[in-house]
Parts: C-alpha cells; sequence; structure tokens
C-alpha cells in the first residue's frame, strides 16, 4: 500500500498544486486573516472616510512598524515569495526538477509562489466582489 509522501513524489503536477496552494494559504492567513493580526496589527485602513494611502502607524504592531518590511508583511503576494523560497529550501521544491542549483530552484520556486499567490487573490477578490468583474 503506498503512502500518500509516495503519492507526491511521483506527481510533480501534484507536488507543485500543493506547493502552490499551502503558499498562498499560509501567506493569505498571515496577511490577511485575523493570524496575522494579532502579531502584525492592522494594516489598512477599512473606513470608507479615511483618504489616506499608508494605514496610521498607530494600529501596527511588531515588525508591522518597520517601514518598508511591515509594509510587505500585509502583501499576500509579497510574503508569498519568502516563504515559497523557505517552503522550497527546507520541504518541497517543485522547481528542483527542471534547475539544478538548490538556490536557483528556491528563487524560481519563490517567484512562481508569488506569481500563482497574485493570481489566485485577484480571482478570490474578484469572485468576492461579484462575478460580473472577473
Amino acid at each position: 500500500m503506498r503512502t500518500a509522501a509516495a503519492a507526491v513524489d511521483d506527481s510533480p503536477m501534484l507536488t507543485a498544486i500543493l506547493f502552490f496552494l499551502s503558499v498562498y494559504g499560509l501567506a493569505n492567513a498571515i496577511a490577511v486573516l485575523k493570524i496575522g493580526r494579532y502579531f502584525l496589527g492592522e494594516g489598512y485602513c477599512y473606513d470608507p472616510a479615511c483618504t489616506m494611502l499608508d494605514h496610521p502607524l498607530d494600529k501596527r504592531r511588531g515588525p508591522g512598524t518597520v517601514p518598508y518590511l511591515g509594509d510587505m508583511l500585509y502583501c499576500p503576494p509579497c510574503l508569498s515569495f519568502w516563504i515559497g523560497v523557505g517552503f522550497s529550501l527546507f520541504i518541497v521544491s517543485p522547481a528542483a526538477l527542471v534547475v539544478y542549483s538548490r538556490g536557483a530552484a528556491a528563487l524560481v520556486d519563490g517567484l512562481a509562489a508569488c506569481g500563482m499567490s497574485y493570481l489566485i487573490h485577484v480571482v478570490m477578490e474578484r469572485t468576492a466582489q461579484g462575478v460580473k468583474t472577473l
């Protein structure tokens, strides 16, 4: 009887799909959902009367208060690049079949994770607004 890990090792497409979905899920959980708000505070102002492009720093916490790093932590595609690089180096690398160098494979995986995270995020945002804008 084959295990789930053996099935993932045999199928590079399944490995890539699981990689992209797990990176997107973790990046979205940290940047958008309440898990990140406990550690980072609120990144954006949801008040319709607020006209500021940057959110006031008084509602940010921890690493969210660092000027440029904090902005990156509230962006799922930006955060998914670094999560993708970490997953590629320490868990699984879908690009390892194509790229020989481990560092280059991590860079390719990070860029691919960023792109896929952006596409999934845009599709989900537009779906939430209504199918007419998709």
